[in-house]
């Protein structure tokens, strides 16, 4: 009789602990649907072409152009996005060993999951970080009228160890852009010198990752000096991003100032 007893509570606390982590994984699931209904417009794909130049002892040694696809995160209601800078220019975390890379980007573009393309542009860089921003070119008249859902960076949740997180991201442009939710967990959280997150198995940079709850963890990114994927939390990405909206983007001028300065000394040499 004792023994029946002992045994009907194991099978007792083994059937509440079951229901309990279905519970859970009811909730996190349920959680996961809504952020992707209410939040997959905030996922888009930047694109441009990258001109690749490798020199050695100031002597070009090689050229390429490359097609740049990477996911950003729109973070702001002007349209601009954050992504992982690794995945725009990979010369940022590519060992050269003795060369020098350079990376000439141009013809930068933000597609929408619909897929209409905005004119835009790179208008601030943290190599350290691994964040780049875009911003779609407020002149353009299809700027003007799309409406943009960004990502509330200023309300912020957390998670601690094995906690569920979501990953919102999408598909590309030959699966129609679909949006894709998946489900992590958290592996480890590095505390110093800055906090990170490391999520437990492969996630592409720029994507934004939320806690059970639904309120955003962070961004992802490449921590080159561990060789990993990260998610830095959502108030150091506000914190770059509002130094990001004070910015300009300024066309590089055609000549160095130099060259045009000495153009003008000749011209005025020369006899009128």
């Amino acid at each position: 009789m004792k023994k029946t007893a002992i045994a009907m509570l194991v099978v007792g606390g083994l059937a509440a602990f079951s229901c309990g982590q279905a519970f859970g994984q009811a909730g996190i699931v349920e959680s996961a649907k809504s952020i992707m209904k209410d939040k997959q417009e905030s996922v888009v794909w930047i694109t441009g072409v990258g001109k690749i130049l490798a020199t050695k002892g100031g002597v070009e040694v090689g050229k390429q152009e490359v097609k740049i696809e990477a996911l950003g995160t729109i973070v702001d209601k002007s349209g601009m996005a954050v992504v992982a800078y690794s995945h725009v220019d990979q010369t940022s975390v590519r060992d050269a060993g003795q060369m020098q890379l350079t990376n000439d980007i141009s013809d930068v573009k933000m597609r929408l999951p619909d897929g209409t393309e905005l004119p835009a542009s790179i208008v601030m860089k943290d190599l350290d970080l691994d964040l780049a921003f875009i911003r779609p070119d407020a002149d353009d008249e299809t700027v003007k009228k799309t409406k943009f859902t960004p990502i509330d960076l200023s309300d912020a949740g957390t998670a601690g160890i094995l906690d569920e997180v979501v990953v919102l991201s999408r598909l590309g442009k030959n699966m129609n852009n679909e949006p894709v939710v998946s489900l992590r967990r958290i592996a480890s959280i590095v505390n110093k010198p800055r906090k990170y997150y490391i999520p437990a198995g492969d996630v592409s940079g720029g994507l934004p990752m939320f806690a059970s709850d639904g309120k955003i963890l962070g961004i992802s990114v490449f921590r080159k000096i561990a060789g990993m994927m990260a998610i830095l939390p959502a108030k150091d990405v506000l914190e770059i991003a509002k130094q990001a909206l004070e910015k300009k983007t300024e066309a590089p001028p055609t000549t160095k100032p130099d060259v045009e300065k000495k153009d003008a000394e000749k011209a005025a040499e020369k006899p009128g």
